[in-house]
């Protein structure tokens, strides 16, 4: 298990020793996909992904982008693209223009467009609106993407944390995604431990980071396993 707050900070270790965050995000991205090309006939399946605006999405665009050499993909934009950095900005940039990607805002996600996708056999819908960074309660905002996502067929993955789950505590927001099956990087987070059906894909962090968290760690005692112990 990892905690978030280290998590995070061998991210900013990673950046430090030559491994940048959308390096990261690429990698995250292409380990999902090598999860499902592996556990699922991708050939077969029409994709949805939906995403919100930080990282999370952009390792959801990347996986997009990724499953559109399988597969068609729609993607549900409910974030809005001015508050993306700089990473997910460039993550999204790299799937404009794919004839196997079709991006739809909320306005133009209609009740035909949702029977047609419903319609559609063999399903893989994927949960990039939030991820670790969630807490509280789910934006009003994009509550409408949490009850669409629950309520399509198919198999369903959230990337890293259901979208509604706090990745540090496990409260859950009134409103919060159902997937199938949970793909969570490197180490399940404190607030998956509940959950069921999750599976740990790799992330390659920049080596240097590892050890240097792996001293700190060993440094604290045993019941300080993180600041939120």
């Amino acid at each position: 298990m990892i905690t978030v707050e280290d998590f995070h900070k061998l991210e900013k270790l990673s950046g430090q020793h030559g491994v940048s965050s959308s390096m990261l995000m690429e990698r995250a991205g292409k380990s999902f996909y090598e999860y499902l090309k592996k556990h699922l006939d991708l050939s077969a399946k029409t994709a949805v992904v939906f995403a919100g605006y930080g990282d999370n999405a952009g390792e959801g665009f990347v996986l997009a982008r990724l499953l559109s050499k399988d597969c068609f993909v729609f993607v549900f934009l409910y974030g809005e693209t001015k508050k993306f950095s700089g990473d997910t900005s460039a993550a999204f940039t790299r799937i404009q223009g794919n004839d196997h990607v079709d991006v739809l805002r909320p306005d133009q996600i209609d009740a035909h467009t949702i029977k047609k996708i419903k319609a559609t056999d063999h399903l893989l819908v994927i949960d990039a609106l939030f991820g670790i960074g969630f807490s509280g309660q789910m934006p009003v905002k994009f509550t409408p993407a949490v009850d669409l996502f629950n309520s399509l067929p198919g198999y369903k993955v959230s990337l890293d944390v259901p979208s509604g789950v706090n990745a540090v505590t496990g409260e859950m927001s009134s409103f919060v995604c159902k997937p199938d099956l949970t793909l969570t990087l490197h180490e399940k987070k404190p607030g998956l431990m509940g959950l069921k059906n999750v599976t740990i894909v790799p992330l390659t962090f920049a080596p240097e980071a590892m050890n240097m968290l792996e001293k700190e760690i060993s440094k604290r005692g045993p019941f300080k396993n993180s600041p939120n112990s």
